[in-house]
């Protein structure tokens, strides 16, 4: 995992699924600056290793909670990417997670106008 070490407050970057921490590198070089920044592999993505049997989400909220208490990260900011936004929302360090910052978030349309599903439908009858 790559940690500045800044005494500021601190912020937990959390990559998509079959990402890696280099997918949240833009974000971690604009805050390191300003907070203590920690952006990690999770096991079996990027450079970390695979875990022993496949995970699902409560083996992944597991480790970030023991990842986390090991490192003495409390108080955190989480700024979670896709599959990260799953485990920031049911990992059970929340409670002392102070704010998420959510990117990635999938199931929200945006409202579309009529104008706009008819060029679209136009366009698609166009092309065939």
């Amino acid at each position: 995992y790559n940690e500045n070490h800044h005494t500021g407050r601190c912020v937990v970057l959390l990559h998509g699924w079959g990402q890696s921490k280099e997918m949240m590198e833009p974000i971690e070089q604009q805050l390191n600056h300003d907070f203590r920044v920690i952006n990690l592999d999770l096991p079996g993505f990027g450079a970390s290793d695979l875990p022993f049997k496949p995970w699902g989400v409560y083996e992944y909220t597991a480790f970030l909670k023991e990842f986390l208490d090991a490192i003495n990260v409390y108080h955190q900011i989480l700024i979670p990417h896709s599959f990260g936004r799953l485990l920031a929302i049911i990992c059970p360090s929340t409670p002392t997670t102070r704010k998420l910052v959510l990117t990635g978030a999938a199931g929200i349309k945006p409202k579309r106008s009529m104008g706009y599903h008819l060029r679209v439908r136009t366009s698609k009858e166009a092309a065939h």
